[in-house]
């Protein structure tokens, strides 16, 4: 098993984590583990996400973030407004993408827990023999990211500013 810090997974071992959280745990959860893919979001701020935190259908707003402390925007592909929208047909009174659907009994709603979600993950982990993790997620997204840009293109700002972190006094070259 992989299980070093900046384990990333393949796409092989994606799409058959997905499989088998949608197989073992459910929709919710598969859908946790896409839009962790194509958003790249710390694990809290996915599980927070409200629909009223998706704006004109194009964008997400990050409220204040723990390392920078500001809102972020995040533009989003056809593919997380498709999961989203699907989210939205089939819970129209849901306050949160991800919300909890065991606190019937409580006045107030709140998202799906983060222990669920480890022990989801956890045990895909354990079937599949691989790091799979909210951080291995999160480093996956930012492996691709790298990737999909031209060497001679990095740009340590755009890239952390898609992360939702603060470079403090680093400027982008202009």
């Amino acid at each position: 098993m992989k299980a070093d810090l900046y384990s990333t997974l393949t796409a092989e071992e994606c799409k058959k984590a997905k499989e088998l959280l949608l197989k073992n745990w459910g929709e919710q959860i598969s859908n946790i583990f896409i839009l962790g893919l194509f958003l790249g979001i710390r694990i809290k701020d996915l599980l927070n996400l409200k629909f009223s935190d998706f704006i004109n259908n194009k964008k997400l707003l990050i409220a204040s973030n723990r390392s920078c402390h500001v809102n972020t925007n995040i533009y989003v592909s056809p593919e997380v407004k498709e999961i989203i929208a699907e989210i939205r047909n089939q819970h129209p009174t849901d306050e949160y993408i991800f919300q909890s659907r065991h606190r019937t009994n409580c006045k107030q709603t709140k998202p799906i827990s983060k222990q669920y979600v480890y022990k989801a993950f956890k045990n895909i982990s354990d079937q599949m023999n691989v790091k799979l993790s909210a951080k291995s997620i999160r480093n996956t997204y930012i492996k691709s990211l790298i990737e999909a840009v031209k060497p001679e293109n990095h740009n340590p700002v755009f890239i952390y500013s898609s992360l939702n972190k603060s470079l403090g006094n680093i400027h982008s070259k202009k």
